[in-house]
């Protein structure tokens, strides 16, 4: 049986994926690294490790889709 953080770990990733289908219009990726006490830790990849937008309106918007979709998420940061 899983527990509460590996069913977060799930639903985080199960969240990127479908954002990523989303980045892979820009030709990047948003890849998962760890979630610990409400924060996902990512990797940008691909094109957007690169871009000017990855810092401003872009990561504000992936912020709000993983703590809708995923509540027990308070922050994002990226490595």
């Amino acid at each position: 049986m899983l527990d509460q953080n590996e069913l977060s770990v799930a639903t985080i990733k199960k969240a990127l994926a479908e954002i990523n289908n989303e980045m892979q219009l820009h030709e990047g990726a948003a890849a998962f690294v760890a979630f610990k006490d409400g924060t996902v830790f990512l990797e940008l990849q691909g094109a957007c490790a690169e871009c000017f937008s990855a810092g401003c309106g872009f990561l504000a918007n992936l912020e709000h889709k993983l703590k809708t979709a995923i509540p027990v998420v308070k922050k994002i940061v990226v490595l």
